[in-house]
């Protein structure tokens, strides 16, 4: 529904009219051409404006997620400042993991800066022998009193060298069935014992990286879940990503004006290499890996405009030589 429309609209609920209330509260309070971004998505955390259906005073309002329409509507006709741009896997897929699955201490300490931006997170899950069969990942954690001991590898890691936290899922029990092995914790990007390597694009540009986790020690208050929930942790993640990705991919052109699935930030961006990558150069295990991987996500995104799994409504593989030929 256009800007325009809601403003003038009529709220068919209570519930309704609450939101519009506070959302007028926070561009009257916090005018978003003369308030610095962060201090803008702080108040709107602290009203509840951030995600409506998380609870109160964890950034939300306990409401139907149908009203963060409203708010992001008229937050974006104000001009204030886009979460989602800010801490795209944050916002769209950590926030609500950790809402859903961590402690309460976990919410207080990081759901804020999580959302306004000062705190950026990545997502640890695939890896170089376990992509599509993610239950299949061979990362462990061996528990050591009050901390666990992480050894993994991890690929394909968005954004993972400015991000500061982390939503990793290692295997805990490899006596149990795969599935049942697995948990999930948040990591520290700086602590020692991780390691992040770039993997360089064709453009130049590096947005994805490796990360290398040796010894690297995480407390065991950092689990999200109980061990062995890593498997549930990880769908409630993945749900997210199938809502999160579309949805702003299509406000990103609507309301902010700019190209879907571009204008990401320049501060997550490493240093462009003028060189023509070459596969010696690449650090993938197989040489053409890169160029391959490229090329597919190209043609999805100008075949579809979205990512497969939220065309098929299933979170299915990306589409094969075979059918982006058909597309064509």
């Amino acid at each position: 529904m256009p800007t325009e429309t809601l403003s003038t609209a009529v709220p068919e609920t209570s519930d309704e009219k609450h939101v519009i209330d506070l959302v007028e509260e926070l561009l009257t309070t916090c005018p978003p051409k003369t308030t610095d971004a962060v201090a803008f998505l702080g108040r709107q955390f602290d009203m509840g404006l951030a995600w409506v259906n998380f609870p109160e005073g964890h950034g939300g309002l306990g409401l139907s997620p149908k009203y963060q329409k409203i708010v992001n509507e008229r937050v974006a006709g104000a001009g204030g400042p886009n979460p989602y741009l800010r801490n795209p896997i944050g916002y769209g897929m950590c926030g609500p993991t950790v809402v859903e699955w961590g402690s309460d201490e976990q919410k207080r300490r990081y759901l804020r800066p999580l959302f306004t931006g000062e705190e950026v997170w990545c997502q640890l899950f695939s890896e170089p022998g376990s992509g599509s069969d993610f239950a299949g990942l061979s990362g462990k954690a061996v528990r050591d009193g009050d901390e666990w001991v992480v050894n993994a590898q991890k690929v394909w890691t968005t954004l993972a060298h400015v991000s500061r936290y982390g939503l990793l899922v290692v295997r805990t029990d490899p006596e149990a069935v795969k599935h049942a092995g697995l948990t999930a914790m948040v990591v520290d990007m700086h602590a020692p014992g991780v390691e992040v390597r770039p993997l360089r694009q064709m453009t130049g540009e590096a947005e994805f990286n490796e990360v290398f986790f040796t010894d690297a020690r995480v407390p065991t208050n950092e689990t999200l879940g109980k061990p062995g929930d890593g498997w549930r942790v990880s769908l409630t993640t993945l749900m997210n990503d199938c809502y999160a990705s579309p949805t702003f991919a299509r406000h990103r052109t609507a309301k902010w004006g700019r190209p879907a699935l571009r204008g990401r930030s320049a501060r997550w961006r490493a240093p462009i290499s003028t060189k023509t990558p070459t596969p010696s150069a690449c650090s993938c295990s197989v040489p053409t890996a890169c160029s391959t991987a490229t090329t597919r996500c190209d043609d999805q995104r100008r075949q579809w405009g979205q990512p497969m799994c939220c065309r098929r409504r299933s979170c299915g593989p990306a589409p094969t030589a075979s059918r982006v030929a058909r597309a064509k």
